[in-house]
């Protein structure tokens, strides 16, 4: 996890109170510009960010960046709690917001969720390889959940199908057919 805040005493605390819970934790920053090179460099799981930052960058600009060219999930924290601040910290993808202080029963409960909830996106990506490639074949593709129940379609299946844009996901795949007698 890496820890990006401007103030010396509250780094290394928030440091010791994450290797206590066993994270490791490569660096502390101080300023918003030096969190691509750590990325790069540290490959974390999750970062850290305080809004008020020492530099020209604070931490929503430095999340916006974040979000913007690496996948790396970040947490707030934060002494402001203003409607301002709150609202340019909901236009980012922050996986939450600690306002300080804060104990470390609620920061622990708040970053595993986040790694959770990180975890379980990447994990949801790499299992829709596969749609990706289907959505750009020519030929109608349906796919199905074990009950049957269409649960992708591809463009030229959605121009096929009775049913609209949507391409009837959710229906069970035999309403499409009829039974012939023999």
């Amino acid at each position: 996890i890496l820890i990006v805040e401007d103030e010396a005493l509250a780094g290394m605390e928030l440091r010791e109170t994450l290797e206590k819970f066993g994270y490791r934790v490569p660096e502390v920053l101080k300023r918003g510009e030096d969190v691509p090179e750590s990325i790069v460099v540290h490959k974390p799981d999750l970062i850290l960010m305080d809004i008020r930052l020492k530099g020209f960058q604070d931490g929503i600009e430095t999340a916006y960046m974040v979000g913007g060219e690496f996948d790396v999930p970040f947490i707030f924290l934060s002494a402001y709690s203003d409607d301002e601040t709150l609202s340019r910290a909901l236009e980012t993808r922050a996986y939450g917001y600690l306002v300080k202080p804060f104990d470390e029963k609620t920061l622990r409960t708040t970053l595993e969720l986040a790694l959770r909830r990180s975890r379980e996106y990447r994990e949801r990506e790499e299992d829709d390889w596969y749609k990706k490639a289907l959505s750009r074949f020519p030929r109608p593709v349906l796919l199905t959940d074990a009950y049957g129940r269409i649960n992708f379609a591809n463009e030229a299946a959605k121009n096929t199908l009775p049913g609209g844009p949507d391409g009837r996901v959710g229906t069970a795949i035999h309403m499409f057919f009829n039974e012939t007698s023999a």
